[in-house]
């Protein structure tokens, strides 16, 4: 299974405080490509965004056969 992972970080127009901890899951030989959106730019938001694309990955690994 080929799987890639991404983050984007976007100063945005403050580089001073605005950051933007976005982060991407792909897997292309499923058809599968999906986004998490953090909120703000606290730890929080990054663990949170890691912890949803993992779930999803998790999900899709073990309910290949059936895909």
């Amino acid at each position: 299974m080929e799987l890639v992972t991404s983050s984007a970080f976007s100063p945005g127009n403050n580089p001073a405080t605005a950051a933007h901890l976005d982060q991407v899951l792909m897997m292309p030989r499923l058809g599968l490509f999906a986004v998490a959106d953090a909120p703000g730019g606290g730890s929080d938001g990054r663990a949170g965004v890691r912890i949803a694309l993992e779930t999803v990955r998790t999900h899709i690994e073990r309910s290949e056969e059936i895909l």
